[in-house]
């Protein structure tokens, strides 16, 4: 069972899926720590578009502009 929540927390561990594992390692191009850092900013800029979490995900919209379309945006999930 898992330690109650406090909002004090620096550190905690938990063991990763292997599914959560390279989410983290996609989103952080190969480093954990970074992957982390970037869904925290993934989710800063979702929140900051009105989502929030009793919100379905699919509510949220990505739109990618033309220059992503003639620069080639690489598939995240090309690698695994």
């Amino acid at each position: 069972m898992a330690r109650p929540t406090k909002r004090d927390t620096k550190y905690f561990q938990r063991k990763l899926t292997p599914e959560e594992l390279v989410l983290l390692l996609q989103a952080g191009e190969g480093n954990i720590t970074e992957g982390w850092l970037e869904l925290q900013r993934v989710y800063v800029h979702v929140w900051s578009l009105g989502y929030r979490p009793f919100m379905p995900l699919e509510s949220v919209d990505v739109t990618y502009t033309m220059q992503d379309a003639i620069d080639g945006v690489p598939d995240p999930f090309g690698g695994v």
